[in-house]
């Protein structure tokens, strides 16, 4: 079996306590506030 996996690397501080949900079938998802002094500008120089 193929396993896909993605990494990211995310460089900040975080802004809140993180928030873990666990689902009935085990898996988890966490949701947090990162906080950076980058800003991102398109092509039209729109953020």
């Amino acid at each position: 079996m193929y396993i896909l996996k993605n990494n990211s690397q995310l460089i900040g501080r975080l802004g809140a306590k993180s928030e873990i949900k666990t689902f009935d079938n085990g898996k988890e998802f966490v949701n947090i506030n990162l906080a950076t002094n980058e800003s991102y500008k398109n092509q039209n120089g729109k953020r």
